[in-house]
């Protein structure tokens, strides 16, 4: 922090109207850790009956992508497996 003098709080001059400005060095700027980036997923546990083991699956929370990954055109038809409902 800077100690401001009356000389820095004349507001009569117009040097002390302009901004002061200092480089920034690339050395500080914060770099981009993607351990700290939000994950929009969520590990949980599907139970198909009750003495089935559990299967591990990886949810998605609420961003959109359940629209391109259970869109049929996306993929290829060769990649889908049959199912029923």
């Amino acid at each position: 922090m800077h100690n401001l003098s009356n000389k820095d709080l004349d507001t009569s001059s117009d040097e002390s109207l302009a901004l002061k400005t200092e480089p920034l060095k690339a050395d500080s700027m914060p770099t981009l850790n993607l351990q700290s980036v939000p994950s929009p997923t969520v590990p949980i546990h599907i139970i198909t009956s009750k003495y089935a083991s559990p299967i591990n699956v990886i949810a998605y929370m609420g961003i959109g992508a359940h629209r391109t990954m259970m869109n049929p055109k996306v993929l290829p038809p060769d990649t889908w497996i049959p199912h029923t409902k």
